[in-house]
């Protein structure tokens, strides 16, 4: 419980727990003046403490592959079955096992797993959408070699889009 002693700093910046992630948005976030949504494994801090989020409110399954094609397959899957209430991490990390450090003992990660699988995964990552359903936290590594946030905006302004002609009646058209 010492870790989370110090929480009062932040506790006006800290977004409450919500039953409904459909009503939990960063508009609504920007309105509050919340900027963070803090995950906690320790449930009796959770239930002591509204604004920590029990570690169950995020899924971030680790697909233990070296195999590219494993990975998207996965990655695909654990998004399809993940449930809508909770977050979920999608995680294009390929993993190396004993075998595979010592067949690779002399290469990088970077050029042995990072870059074999970022280009099918940033293909992969286009077809998607975010929010509900969708995509919402992505991890991958060596990101500064991706156009991951260029795709990440994109997703989002496209949401926005779709978001505000549904509000609205009308059809947002973009250059």
């Amino acid at each position: 419980m010492q870790c989370v002693v110090g929480i009062g700093r932040f506790a006006s910046k800290m977004c409450p727990v919500v039953d409904d992630l459909s009503e939990l948005t960063l508009e609504m976030m920007w309105n509050a003046g919340l900027q963070l949504v803090v995950f906690y494994h320790y449930e009796v801090a959770c239930r002591q403490h509204f604004q920590l989020w029990p570690g169950s409110c995020i899924l971030a399954p680790w697909h233990r592959t070296t195999d590219c094609p494993a990975l998207l397959s996965a990655v695909d899957q654990a998004l399809a079955t993940s449930p809508r209430t909770t977050f979920h991490v999608t995680q294009a990390v390929l993993t190396p096992d004993t075998g595979f450090v010592f067949s690779h003992i002399n290469q990088s990660l970077q050029d042995t797993l990072a870059g074999q699988s970022l280009t099918p995964f940033l293909d992969w990552l286009r077809r998607q959408k975010c929010g509900p359903g969708g995509v919402n936290i992505v991890a991958v590594d060596f990101i500064e070699l991706t156009q991951l946030l260029t795709i990440l905006l994109n997703m989002n302004q496209t949401m926005a889009k779709h978001l505000t002609s549904s509000q609205d009646g009308t059809a947002v058209m973009s250059s």
